[in-house]
This record gives structure tokens, sequence and C-alpha cells, in this order.
């Protein structure tokens, strides 16, 4: 039938696999939705799209601090549209952040919000680098989504090294899994409209901290000592001057910083 797609695509897939591997268990409840919302319908292209984008909280955040990332879903019709579920894929680099979970603070109500087991195996290990979220409006009463846009949840992460940015991105497929918006009010019609990353940035609030004890002692003193000479830019902590050298310069800064980091 013209329109239609194939089972392997998005949650359509998920629905199948899921409902084959958890029939008659509780567990299957994200299959039972998934079914209901298109796995037996059309799945169409749309012409009202959600966009979605990805935006830090706070920046820029520190290492070490709880990194809050939001999911913002907006229509780019001018007026607001509806959401039954969506499934939306995050990369990172986790060189930089690790992935510790989300939250619906301050978030549109929905039935659930998560990173579940997944058919595609992305959720087998949220810290590497891929993951995908899963959420589902009650049933019945599908999220608005306006023009203005609307918080869909909150992935929070741990900075774990300064960059002056990192990017948290939403692609559109990965892994056999597709990131996907589908419509409140017809079964199967997918709106997702254009993904957006976002960048994180990073910082280090005590940078004559070397070694990351939280106290500047000998242990930075003997880092720097080490480092003595011409380095290359941006990879040298020690060059605290930023002059692609440790010298003096760098050694009175941190004489200067010696003893407990502030905060």
């Amino acid at each position: 039938m013209s329109g239609a797609v194939g089972s392997n695509c998005g949650l359509q897939a998920w629905a199948k696999a899921r409902t084959r591997a958890n029939a008659g268990s509780g567990s299957g409840l994200r299959s039972v939705l998934l079914a209901a919302i298109g796995a037996f319908g059309l799945t169409m292209a749309a012409s009202a799209n959600v966009e979605l984008s990805l935006h830090q909280v706070s920046a820029p955040d520190e290492v070490g601090d709880t990194v809050e990332v939001q999911l913002i879903a907006r229509s780019d019709t001018g007026s607001n549209e509806t959401m039954a579920a969506a499934s939306v894929i995050i990369t990172w680099d986790v060189a930089t952040l690790d992935l510790l979970g989300n939250h619906t603070s301050g978030a549109v109500n929905l039935l659930t919000s998560s990173f579940p087991a997944d058919p595609f195996g992305l959720n087998t290990d949220l810290h590497d680098g891929d993951a995908i979220y899963v959420a589902f409006a009650p049933l019945g009463n599908p999220v608005v989504i306006p023009p203005e846009g609307a918080l869909i949840t909150t992935y929070v992460f741990e900075a774990l090294a300064v960059t002056p940015g990192t990017l948290v991105d939403i692609p559109a497929t990965f892994g056999g899994a597709v990131t996907e918006v589908f419509d409140g009010e017809i079964a199967g019609l997918v709106i997702t409209g254009a993904l957006f990353g976002g960048q994180v940035e990073i910082v280090d609030s005590c940078p004559p901290d070397l070694d990351h004890n939280g106290d500047v002692g000998f242990g930075d003193l003997i880092i720097l000592l080490a480092s003595w000479g011409p380095c290359a830019p941006g990879d040298c902590p020690a060059d605290l001057d930023g002059n692609n050298d440790v010298g003096f310069g760098d050694l009175i800064i941190l004489l200067d910083a010696w003893g407990a980091c502030p905060g």
C-alpha cells in the first residue's frame, strides 16, 4: 500500500520486537502503547512538524558538576501540535560527559519518560556515548507542543573535562534506531521536524589545581615543573597564562592560588 513503511522502522519496529520479547508480561506495556499508536497503521510524512532541540541549562558548568541539558519540542507550524510518543536518540563525547539519567522537573505531563531496554541495544550501556530516550503521553491525553516550545525532559550528565564546547546531538538514525515524534491525533503519523543538537561548555573553576584534588599544592607544582617549556596550544593544562609556554608566569599564578580551591 502506498505510503506504508516496513516493519523495521523506528518505534513500529520497536513495538513489534518488544511485543515478541515481552508478550504476556508487565514490561510489554510500552510495546502495547507503541502498537496502538501506529504499528498497524500508515506512517506518513506530515506537513505539521515538531522540531527537537537540546539546550544546556546553566552554561558554563564546571568539571565535576552535574550538567543539565533540556530536550525542547517546538511546533514549526505557528499553531499548537500534539504528541503521543517520541523516541529520541542522543549522542555525546564520553571524554567530556557521562550520562547519569534524566528528570522531568518542569516538563510536560508524560506517562513514561526514560531510557528503557531497547531492541537496538543503545541503552545496554548508558556510558558509551549513545542512548535512546522514550516518552509516552498519557493514554487519551496527548502532549500539546506550542510554537514557543515545551520541555519534554532534562538529561543529566557529569562534566568530566574542560571544553569550550562539546556537542550533545540528536541524530536522525543511529544503530538501527530512528528519532521519531508521533502525532497525538492520527495513529502512526510521524511529525518529526528538524533536529538540533546543543553545545555544552565546561570550565575549570580552579585552573592551578592540575591534579584536580580540590587543592593547589605540591602535586600541582610537580606537574607544572614537569611541563616546563613550550607546549602545544589547547593541550597544556600547566600553561596557566595561555602563552603556549610553561614558565615563571605560570609558576606565579600557581603560587598565588596555593591552598584550597574556592567553592
